[in-house]
């Protein structure tokens, strides 16, 4: 089988648009991720402050896997699922 220019240009531009679609997917990815990431600690540090305000003492760590994990200790009782202290309706 014989290749011509034509085809290995062909090629080519394939190759540079399939290449330059994975680099945007991935930054795009990235950027999505920080987003997501940047959401959730500013909910984690509004809800912080929410129970700190109530009274109750809160602690934030790393666990072994990496992932950052909270610890509630207080008196009101706040389960951390709900607006309200345990029990209250």
């Amino acid at each position: 089988m014989r290749f011509t220019i034509r085809d290995v240009l062909w090629l080519i531009d394939l190759s540079a648009m399939g290449c330059a679609w994975w680099i945007d997917h991935r930054k795009q990815t990235a950027a999505n991720y920080r987003t997501e990431m940047l959401d959730w600690k500013f909910r984690a540090e509004a809800l912080k402050d929410r129970a700190e305000k109530a009274g109750d003492s809160v602690t934030f760590f790393k666990s072994k896997y990496g992932t950052q994990q909270v610890t509630v200790k207080g008196k009101t009782g706040w389960n951390g699922y709900g607006d309200s202290p345990r029990g209250a309706q």
